[in-house]
């Protein structure tokens, strides 16, 4: 999986997981995905528009779950 820079910034500083540009461990995709459904629930229930951090968080559900 190709990350861009942003979401690679992202996925290091708001979920906390160690990832490369080019992603192949899919243990480690599979927790990106786990880490970016928990923001995005988290902020659907909770506000009526998602922030910045909600927007990259679907993204990159989207992202992962097209692989």
């Amino acid at each position: 999986m190709k990350f861009t820079a942003a979401e690679v910034d992202f996925i290091r500083t708001e979920l906390g997981i160690p990832v490369s540009a080019e992603e192949k461990d899919e243990e480690t995709l599979e927790k990106i995905w786990e880490a970016a459904c928990e923001i995005e629930i988290e902020e659907s229930n909770r506000l009526d528009e998602l922030t910045e951090k909600g927007r990259i968080a679907v993204d990159l559900v989207t992202k992962l779950g097209e692989q």
